[in-house]
């Protein structure tokens, strides 16, 4: 495989590798579909942003133009998916849902107002990141809170280890994008604050690209267990239903 071809062939695996729980969730729920929407939207968005890479350090326009709006249209996804099953009432929870999509769809309009989708080093591509993390930050806290609670109604008899092991699982991958997307913000800020060029940043890509390939296989592992888990596993959860 030739280098520049690597990005192409990278989007797309990584767009199949997201496609498959999506295809499976669409015909679900509501809030299962808003899941397989948030991967489907997701595959287009990572899948587009890796495949817009060129050789010579250039951006293919329509191709990251078009991851953007797959990244945006994911966390409007997921922004509705957290309301709707972690903060079903309340004003919190609705509050905190508009004013994520509102974050979402004003920053991609940015992207595309100041030529963002050129580069990586634009304000809104950053604030459009930050926009991004939110989303995934507040599912992974949401998730994480009705874990230790499904803990202790188990400690009492009263929790289902599948549930629990759910929510746990849904804490880790998106604790795992979380991050992912911390580490690149903060990457990004401190090359923009330090005038560093993309060459000097490329520096330090190598020391970090094992510990993020790490971090993606332990979020990718949670994310096959959560929708296609074996019956070795189910049958380790609940070993009294063997």
């Amino acid at each position: 495989m030739s280098e520049s071809t690597q990005p192409l062939v990278l989007g797309l695996v990584l767009c199949l590798l997201l496609w498959a729980p999506a295809l499976r969730l669409l015909r679900r729920t509501r809030e299962e579909r808003l899941v397989g929407l948030f991967f489907l939207a997701s595959g287009v968005g990572f899948g587009g942003r890796l495949a817009a890479v060129q050789l010579d350090g250039g951006v293919n326009l329509w191709l990251n133009g078009i991851g953007h709006t797959g990244l945006s249209l994911a966390c409007i996804a997921l922004y509705r998916f957290t309301r709707r099953v972690f903060r079903p009432s309340g004003s919190r929870g609705r509050i905190a849902e508009a004013v994520g999509i509102a974050a979402s769809v004003l920053t991609l309009g940015l992207v595309f107002a100041t030529d963002g989708i050129a580069g990586e080093r634009s304000l809104s591509v950053l604030a459009a990141n930050a926009a991004r993390l939110a989303s995934y930050a507040w599912s992974f806290a949401e998730a994480l809170r009705y874990w230790r609670m499904m803990r202790r109604r188990m400690a009492v008899g009263l929790g289902d280890p599948l549930v629990a092991n759910r929510f746990g699982l849904w804490s880790v991958w998106m604790g795992g994008l979380t991050f992912m997307l911390v580490v690149v913000l903060l990457l990004r800020i401190t090359g923009l604050a330090l005038g560093a060029g993309e060459d000097q940043l490329a520096v330090v890509l190598p020391l970090l690209r094992p510990l993020l390939a790490g971090v993606a296989l332990v979020s990718g592992t949670a994310v096959w267990l959560t929708f296609f888990p074996p019956r070795f596993y189910l049958r380790w959860l609940k070993p009294s239903e063997a």
